[in-house]
This record gives structure tokens, sequence and C-alpha cells, in this order.
């Protein structure tokens, strides 16, 4: 826990003590992919998953600081999970290929999603919400982004009491 001991100060104990076991999925290693898998990697949980069978291309190499001209037409995940596992020795960093699976997804405590269309992203979200697994699902295009989070535990109180707005 040495090597935590700042985080431990920031976080506590308890907080720390739940993140080294944390099994998080990551989908999709363009710009907020990457991002994502870094800081969660320095975080230290106990096992980061990446999944995106894309093959990287010259456009990718603007939103993706780990990959290299020679590693076009070479799968990004393949290619950034090395690279991601040399930030911290003490996670687990991981590809997952093939298809995006229900045993796969289900395997792990959190799942963020950066790629997908509207009907993907409603699966995913609505089988992770039944089963207790916090689901985020963001992406940024330029100017324009979005966010969504479901970690299953929180409550929405309106002092007004009129319905939300939502869209």
């Amino acid at each position: 826990m040495d090597k935590y001991s700042r985080q431990i100060g920031a976080f506590g104990m308890e907080t720390m003590s739940k993140l080294i076991t944390l099994k998080a999925l990551i989908v999709g290693l363009k710009g907020v992919g990457i991002e994502t898998a870094k800081n969660l990697t320095l975080a230290g949980p106990g096992r980061v998953s990446l999944h995106d069978n894309a093959p990287t291309t010259m456009e990718d190499l603007g939103s993706n600081f780990f990959l290299t001209e020679s590693e076009v037409g070479q799968g990004r995940a393949e290619v950034c999970a090395p690279k991601l596992q040399e930030l911290n020795s003490m996670v687990s960093v991981r590809c997952v290929g093939g298809e995006l699976s229900e045993e796969v997804v289900g395997d792990h405590d959190v799942v963020v999603m950066t790629l997908g269309n509207i009907e993907e992203l409603k699966r995913w979200s609505t089988f992770c919400h039944e089963r207790g697994i916090a689901f985020i699902s963001c992406e940024v295009r330029g100017v324009v982004g979005y966010a969504f989070s479901d970690f299953n535990t929180h409550t929405i109180k309106d002092k007004t009491g009129e319905a939300p707005v939502t869209r």
C-alpha cells in the first residue's frame, strides 16, 4: 500500500481497498477511452480489460497518444495493453478480443463504453443495471460530447416535486 499512500490519504482506506479489487472494462480506445484507461490504470484497480478490435488508422494517431505510425493496421487494444501495463505493474491490464459478450461484460464491476450505437448502448446499459454493474457511456466528437452514468445506488431528490427534465 506504500505505492498508493497519497491516494489513501485522499480517498481513505475503505475506498482504496475497493479500488484495488475493482475490475473495469473499457470499450473503445479512441481519445476518451485511452485517457480513461490511462487514468484508471494509474489509480490502481485490480484489473483493466480493454476491448477494441478495430485496426489502428492514421486518424487514431491524433487522439490516442499510445499509438504510432508503425502500428497502423494493428488492433488498438492489442497495441495499447502492454503500454498501459508499463504504467502500473500492480494492475492487470488485458485485452478482450472477439465480440463483446455477456460473459465478458458480466465479469466486471464497471463498464466504460466510448463506442457504440444507441441500440448497443441501451442493451449494455440495461444488462449492467440488472446485474448491479456500474455503467458509464461517454464520447467526444470535436466540440460536442456526452456522458451517461448509472451506478445503481444513487437517489435523485427534486426539491420542486416536478418531474426532472431528461433528454
